[in-house]
């Protein structure tokens, strides 16, 4: 399969032109391969992603972070510097679907509303005049039936796989509307809850954020790194039942999240 091709499937998933102003959604390393085989789809485009999907023999390499927000040249010894020599020696491609993909509501952003069965999805912040339902960031929706906190809390801790995590507010009795947006996305709480979420779930919470939302409702801070580790395995099982059928083979390539709990 063809570059030009992989690239289109991509964006019509996360379309480059819906993507925020200051973001670099789009193709970030030109590669020589031709025809393309193996993709391998992460979170990051750290050096050990990049290490891991070229031993898996990928020509083509997709993650949602970018390798950089502004034009660099590669002339420190960073992360930046390395995954350019390690993807200009193996001839590989990498194309970084930011905040093109973020925006997509009926994407693989929407992992989460699917597991709650939310209804009536939406974004928090549509961003899109002519498509303000499906183009935005966040997401916010209507469970079918209301549940208890202790119902709401256990499905999310078993999704993500967690136990403990970061809270703010007052613990509602009863969940029924929910809103969440991946990654640091703490600053649309104050929207998400004044279009009537119980509960907000995000990342990167900060003190005095903490403080102007603490009497809105409920927040959850998961951490920046599982919302969107997720998103990016959802969307990895999605490519390969869509290019199986192209002969083209699409791997996971599972991150590491950087910040630890520590019990003493």
């Amino acid at each position: 399969m063809n570059v030009d091709e992989i690239v289109s499937i991509i964006e019509e998933v996360a379309d480059p032109r819906f993507a925020a102003s200051w973001d670099l959604s789009g193709l970030h390393v030109r590669g020589e391969k031709k025809d393309i085989k193996k993709i391998g789809v992460a979170l990051d485009p750290t050096t050990d992603t990049i290490l891991k999907a070229i031993d898996q023999g990928c020509e083509f390499i997709l993650t949602h972070h970018p390798t950089t927000l502004k034009p660099a040249l590669p002339n420190k010894d960073n992360n930046y510097t390395k995954v350019l020599r390690l993807l200009f020696k193996a001839g590989a491609w990498l194309y970084c679907a930011h905040t093109s993909l973020d925006v997509n509501v009926n994407g693989p952003v929407s992992w989460l509303a699917d597991v709650f069965g939310l209804e009536n999805k939406k974004p928090i912040e549509p961003i899109s005049e002519h498509d303000p339902l499906s183009k935005g960031f966040g997401i916010i929706g209507i469970l079918k039936n209301k549940i208890s906190f202790s119902q709401f809390l256990k499905l999310l801790c078993s999704t993500l796989n967690k136990k403990s995590f970061l809270t703010i507010g007052e613990q509602p009795e009863f969940v029924e509307k929910i809103a969440y947006c991946p990654g640091s996305g703490m600053s649309l709480a104050h929207k998400a809850f004044s279009l009537g979420a119980q509960v907000f779930i995000s990342g990167d919470i900060k003190y005095h954020l903490a403080q102007e939302i603490e009497s809105l409702g409920y927040s959850i801070d998961v951490g920046h790194f599982i919302l969107e580790e997720l998103m990016m395995k959802n969307w990895a099982e999605m490519l390969n039942k869509k290019l199986q059928s192209y002969g083209v083979k699409v791997y996971f390539i599972e991150g590491k999240e950087p910040i630890k709990i520590k019990e003493v």
